[in-house]
């Protein structure tokens, strides 16, 4: 039996089949017993039934309240990439959750019911100091010095102590401020805009960066966002997912580039997985990368050995790579250099 976790004013403990001695057949999967203080034992209640959504939600936020104590949330770190060097100048900070009993959650499955919940506040402080103090564990490691990028949700931005909580994270591990990236998506940033554009020049103050995620996706005013103190634009996987079969996401993804430069913006794709998207991307002179087509998520020490592992000749070869020609994503692929590199 796994531990006990609380629900509100509820004890429950989660059991596997195996441990459901008087499992109804109509059900598979997941069990709880509510602990009743007035009982001498639990009542077995079936609970994952596949369709039961509402009892998975139960489990996952009962889960949550816990997995911070429990050590369930580890993170892994995903390689950013720029495009005119080669070379991995950041990393995104990945939050995952391996519950006891349901495995590997996926983050499409938690992150909403912690944000629904309050839960993220605290769950988004473990991730900001669980990355600030990897990072300053691989420059201590004397890996090239590389920013650490890190999600904050809406209910973060907008606690009254979020501002508080930078500063001690960034005192208490030791990383410098330059090195830290905060990533708040675009609908995030143009809601309540007076208010959020007030605590982006706090957090700016600091000397950490800011950029946007997901964007495109949301209803961004160019007016407010030339006013927005934004070191980066990232934008978003489903335009880079069709923008070599759909010239609309191409057109899309080609005005976002040049909109940024034209702000002085930074520009990464978020997504990137074969050489055609790689190719048009760097046709059209974005400053980065990230995605499979480099490296999927890897854990610290690999994250730190993939560093390594990039050899002077392999960055030569990154740098060296000629620019194709707009719209000649179908012919020969000079990027196949860049996959050879970094095999």
């Amino acid at each position: 039996m796994a531990a006990p976790f609380v629900w509100r004013a509820a004890r429950f403990h989660v059991l596997d089949d195996g441990e459901a001695e008087q499992r109804p057949a109509a059900f598979i999967g997941i069990y709880i017993v509510l602990v009743d203080p007035r009982l001498p034992i639990g009542r077995i209640v079936p609970l994952l039934n596949p369709n039961d959504m509402a009892a998975e939600r139960l489990v996952l936020e009962s889960g949550l309240r816990v997995a911070i104590e429990n050590r369930e949330f580890f993170l892994q770190y995903q390689p950013q990439v720029d495009m005119a060097t080669g070379r991995i100048t950041g990393a995104e900070a990945l939050l995952r959750w391996r519950h006891p009993v349901l495995g590997l959650v996926g983050p499409d499955k938690f992150i909403p019911i912690a944000e629904e919940s309050g839960l993220i506040v605290a769950i988004g402080e473990w991730v900001l100091t669980s990355a600030c103090a990897q990072a300053r564990n691989w420059q201590d490691q004397g890996l090239p010095t590389m920013h650490i990028a890190v999600n904050v949700s809406a209910l973060q931005l907008h606690h009254q102590r979020f501002l508080h909580v930078v500063r001690r994270v960034l005192r208490e591990t030791g990383l410098a401020p330059k090195y830290l990236e905060l990533e708040i998506t675009e609908s995030v940033l143009f809601a309540n805009a007076g208010q959020v554009l007030s605590k982006l020049h706090q957090l700016t103050e600091l000397g950490l960066r800011l950029s946007i995620d997901d964007f495109g996706t949301g209803f961004s005013s160019l007016s407010y966002l030339k006013d927005l103190p934004v070191f980066r634009l990232k934008i978003d996987h489903s335009f880079i997912k069709t923008l070599t079969v759909d010239p609309r996401d191409a057109a899309i993804t080609a005005s976002i580039i040049s909109m940024g430069h034209s702000l002085d913006l930074n520009v990464l794709a978020e997504g990137v997985e074969t050489e055609a998207q790689m190719s048009f991307l760097r046709a059209h002179h974005c400053d980065g990368i990230q995605g499979y087509f480099f490296s999927k998520p890897l854990e610290a020490d690999d994250f730190a050995k993939k560093v390594r592992g990039m050899s002077l000749s392999q960055l030569e070869a990154l740098a060296s790579v000629p620019e194709p020609c707009t719209g000649a994503l179908e012919s020969q692929s000079p990027s196949r250099q860049i996959t050879e590199a970094i095999a």
